[in-house]
């Protein structure tokens, strides 16, 4: 009734297909989200009251937790955030040890609303690191109750001495040998608080995934999907 022979070829390229899907998740693959616990200020050296005009430091309500499996000079990292801010490469990434002092060697390779490929330093050695990705800076207007809140521009605090050591200039990024360096992973991703989650509504899908749902509904005028009744719009 059917052929065997094509039935076989069938299922042995549904095979290759679905085995090159996974490895392609593998290499990148989606980490979990959840709560951290961090203050919200930083660098208070004493209370602040709303309308005094004082300006406080935050590291922002979203990080990365990363971990480091081997010592070594440098390693990159790719933290797949998926951001729906679309300035991404406008704010800053700050970078702490489990010591909570800062990592001042770091190199932004590339950062998008997708992901961010960033090399650092591991001063601390093998072991956890944290990558604040949103920080700002909120001024109360004296006289009045509001603020004013800015995100943090871009700081490039890496000494030269390592950034040539390890071969990390400008013009020497645009090659992937940066990609030969060891390679950490991200554990998970956290908001300050359970109000502060982006998850499940604003994790926003990635260019290829978006190309791939419009190539697998041809003609469709729209979609519908199912919504998370935890956080209804």
């Amino acid at each position: 009734m059917y052929d065997k022979g094509l039935i076989f070829f069938l299922l042995m390229v549904a095979g290759i297909m679905l085995t090159v899907k996974i490895a392609s998740c593998a290499e990148f693959p989606e980490p979990p989200r959840g709560v951290g616990n961090w203050p919200e200020e930083r660098g208070t050296e004493a209370p602040r009251k709303r309308g005094d005009g004082s300006k406080i430091q935050s590291l922002g309500n979203h990080r990365a937790v990363i971990k480091v499996a081997e010592s070594s000079d440098a390693v990159w990292v790719r933290i797949p955030w998926r951001r729906r801010d679309i300035d991404a490469d406008k704010k800053a990434v700050l970078v702490f040890d489990s010591k909570d002092k800062q990592v001042e060697n770091i190199v932004c390779v590339e950062i998008n609303s997708e992901f961010g490929d960033i090399l650092f330093q591991p001063t601390n050695g093998p072991g956890e690191y944290y990558f604040y990705y949103m920080p700002y800076t909120y001024q109360f207007i004296e006289g009045s109750g509001d603020y004013r809140l800015n995100y943090d521009p871009p700081q490039f605090t890496a000494e030269p001495d390592w950034i040539s050591k390890n071969h990390l200039a400008h013009e020497q990024l645009t090659s992937t040998k940066w990609k030969e360096l060891p390679r950490a992973t991200v554990v998970e991703i956290q908001a300050r608080t359970e109000f502060d989650r982006f998850d499940p509504m604003e994790v926003c899908a990635t260019k290829s995934e978006l190309s791939e749902l419009a190539a697998k509904n041809p003609g469709q005028s729209y979609l519908l999907f199912v919504e998370d009744r935890r956080d209804p719009i």
